[in-house]
């Protein structure tokens, strides 16, 4: 789709002569006729401007720009008009031998150097592709320098139709396995053909415009050089695939490659059937984060067709597209609207899940420029979204909100509950890696230790919070839940004794999915009164812990002059977001019963 040239012209605007010829306004679009030919013949089309009023009489393409600076000339309506390399071989494949056929593309139907233009037609791209007959997506010319031939993508291109349309099989003779899975010369190359059709392999798959332009069309088909399979064929072994498809692999070596491919093919494949079967905004713009976009407004823009109308509507930053506003503001107002959608302040876990890129971005903001990575275990969004769902320690503290007049400064009601003391040892390890138990349980270790140094010179084993600080501690590492893909409920007292198991011998229970979502690249802490939490990898002594009015779990901020809180007024301080957090003893309200005289209003920038 769409996505902002360099100003150095990389790509020529369109001749005036060809847009004043061909204008569009309101609900109508610019569509190509693809004139017939075939071979070396010069690739010709006529212009005309259509209503999204009418009938499904065009194809959209589907496809990825890629380099700006290797580009080919085309004529449209007896103008010429430079494309990229890729689009020109799509032309060239889809082009038929003797009839037209009419297309809708980006790249020559928007004035790409107009933004008001593009802004317009960007908020028309839902209709845009529920309209098409189909859409057309172009993967690119089968590659020549990756060790396989075009028969070897034909064999991993009919493995995908095989696995949508054939039952799975066990086979006791070699003879009768696919080659695909075989441990020889030609399921080697077959393999590169596939590891080369899908997600890491083929940038089509991790395109952030590509995510709508495929789920919202009538019908699609993938085009990989000549080779063509409907895209349904493709869903449905995605389909088959989770429910158990199974064939007989030839070796262990084959297995793990085997495993690998196919969690590269089924995680952008079955999250087209996500996006169709539809999320909140919020959910929607942070699960898709892993996809790329030329212009870092796309990242947002991009995904515009998956969200319904009536939430459209709430959500002005999204609702009026405009490609004159930066990133930096586009992200900040983003933010705010999705907050003041819901009530409820969860964008503040995606604001500080990831570093932030953007310059001038505000900390309480999210940075949808950043991209998360996909890997063994669910993201840290989803595993603090989870959580944050099941709590309500801004319990009787409403939602109250403002913004100062250059939209870079947030202020919320809330209440200041506690400083900082001791942060623990931080054990990093990335989503592509396994974790590493013994230094998981290393880190535990040392996170105990900082509660029996605090008690030992405090001389008591009680919990500010109730309770004591043996049993505040063990469920302060789980986040006191028991996690499976979603929390499960809390944990009861008799699960002490399966975080002792692992602490001690490192046995494998029930808790481990809390304890691998929840300790990794995150930091225990104690502070001034007592409080056990854990929060982001980044906290530091001096923080302050506090709950927001509309936020269900407790958050750090730091003040931003880095100087000590003690004996200044926080109302005259501004603070940057750190994290969320868990903090145990304050995730039901009891804060706030306690301590609602000393609200107040907080200043994040």
């Amino acid at each position: 789709m769409a996505q902002s040239l360099p100003s150095s012209d990389i790509l020529r605007p369109m001749a005036f002569g060809l847009q004043q010829a061909f204008p569009i306004h309101d609900n109508e679009i610019r569509v190509v006729d693809l004139l017939p030919g075939s071979g070396l013949e010069p690739i010709t089309f006529e212009c005309r401007v259509i209503t999204l009023n009418g009938g499904r009489d065009f194809e959209a393409l589907s496809y990825v720009w890629g380099d700006l600076h290797a580009r080919r000339t085309v004529e449209i309506s007896g103008y010429n008009i430079e494309v990229t390399r890729m689009l020109y071989s799509a032309f060239q494949h889809l082009r038929k031998p003797d009839e037209k056929r009419t297309l809708w593309v980006d790249q020559v139907c928007i004035n790409q150097h107009d933004d008001n233009e593009k802004s317009h037609q960007v908020s028309l791209m839902r209709t845009i592709y529920k309209k098409c007959s189909q859409c057309v997506i172009w993967l690119g010319d089968i590659p020549s320098d990756q060790e396989f031939s075009r028969l070897d993508a034909e064999v991993a291109m009919t493995f995908i139709h095989t696995v949508a349309y054939e039952r799975g099989y066990f086979s006791e003779d070699d003879c009768n396995l696919h080659t695909f899975v075989t441990d020889n010369d030609r399921g080697r190359r077959a393999r590169k053909a596939f590891g080369a059709l899908t997600m890491g392999g083929n940038p089509w798959w991790s395109r952030m415009w590509t995510l709508q332009e495929a789920s919202l069309p009538f019908a699609a088909t993938l085009h990989w050089g000549p080779l063509t399979l409907p895209l349904e064929t493709v869903e449905l072994a995605a389909l088959n695939l989770c429910q158990g498809w199974f064939c007989e692999i030839s070796s262990d070596e084959v297995a793990a490659e085997y495993k690998r491919l196919t969690s590269n093919f089924l995680y952008p494949v079955r999250g087209l059937s996500i996006a169709r079967a539809g999320e909140t905004p919020l959910n929607v713009l942070m699960r898709w984060r892993y996809r790329e976009a030329t212009d870092l407004r796309d990242k947002v823009y991009g995904l515009i067709g998956l969200l319904p109308s009536d939430s459209l509507s709430n959500i002005p930053a999204l609702r009026d597209v405009s490609y004159s506003v930066t990133s930096s503001t586009l992200f900040l107002r983003l933010t705010l609207d999705l907050i003041k959608l819901d009530q409820d302040l969860r964008p503040l876990i995606g604001a500080r899940e990831l570093p932030h890129i953007t310059p001038n971005l505000p900390t309480w903001a999210i940075d949808f420029a950043s991209s998360s990575a996909i890997g063994k275990r669910q993201t840290m969004w989803w595993h603090h979204s989870h959580r944050y769902l099941r709590w309500k320690a801004s319990e009787g503290l409403h939602l109250r909100l403002e913004v100062s007049k250059d939209e870079e400064t947030l202020f919320l009601s809330g209440i200041m509950i506690d400083c900082v003391q001791k942060v623990s040892q931080v054990y990093y390890v990335s989503v592509e890696d396994e974790i590493d138990d013994e230094k998981l349980r290393e880190n535990i270790a040392h996170s105990r230790s900082i509660v029996e140094e605090y008690e030992t010179c405090c001389g008591k084993a009680d919990y500010i919070g109730g309770g004591t600080l043996k049993d505040a501690f063990w469920r302060t590492m789980l986040g006191n839940l028991v996690m499976g893909e979603m929390p499960k409920g809390l944990p009861k007292d008799y699960h002490a004794e399966y975080f002792e198991s692992y602490i001690s011998k490192g046995t494998h229970n029930r808790l481990i999915l809390s304890l691998h979502g929840l300790i990794p690249n995150h930091a225990f802490f104690i502070t001034t009164n007592g409080y056990l939490g854990i929060g982001s990898s980044d906290l530091r002594q001096g923080d302050e812990v506090c709950i927001f009015g509309g936020g269900r779990v407790p958050f750090v901020i730091r003040a931003q002059d880095g100087l000590p809180s003690e004996g200044l007024k926080p109302e005259s301080r501004r603070f940057h977001l750190v994290s969320n957090a868990y903090v145990h003893g304050i995730m039901r309200g009891e804060a706030v019963i306690q301590n609602k005289a000393r609200l107040q209003m907080i200043e994040l920038a």
